[in-house]
């Protein structure tokens, strides 16, 4: 088939419909051999974006519906950025020097599936988005570690 032959195939063809194969085209051109950042030094990584696709992802699992129908604004960004700082300056404090990308992102994933299984919902249900969860860090951080079976005894001895 030519591009003309193409295009007057597609001319019949609706708006959602039109898009769809313009999507899929791309889809099959995608160059999927790109090298990592692992890979590659000259390869930018981006773990602030890496975050909040994780965070997408995670929110579309346990809602039922994506986070945003486009692209994340700045402010996602932003208060994407300052929870991994937060999360990072966790992970340090646990006695962790060297703190890379993936051990930020595996974090902040073990961080949202809490926040999702926390006994207080009101968190997941009210504050789940990167503003939220960046605003009431220290709070629910202190929650879960309160209301873990750990905390919970050391909380005992400590009084004991």
């Amino acid at each position: 088939m030519t591009v003309a032959e193409i295009y007057q195939e597609t001319l019949g063809l609706g708006k959602r419909d039109k898009i769809d194969l313009v999507n899929r085209i791309l889809a099959s051109i995608k160059d999927t051999d790109k090298p990592t950042p692992e890979q590659d030094d000259n390869v930018p990584a981006m773990p602030v974006y890496e975050g909040l696709t994780v965070f997408a992802e995670i929110y579309r699992a346990k809602k039922g519906v994506t986070y945003t129908t486009g692209k994340f604004s700045g402010a996602d960004y932003k208060n994407m950025k300052e929870l991994l700082w937060k999360i990072e300056e966790r992970i340090v404090e646990g006695g962790t020097v060297i703190v890379n990308d993936s051990l930020r992102t595996d974090n902040l994933r073990g961080f949202l599936e809490a926040v999702c299984t926390m006994k207080n919902q009101w968190y997941f249900e009210k504050r789940f988005n990167p503003y939220g969860l960046n605003h009431d860090f220290n709070d629910i951080y202190t929650q879960l570690v309160n209301n873990s079976d750990y905390g919970r005894r050391k909380a005992a001895f400590d009084y004991l």
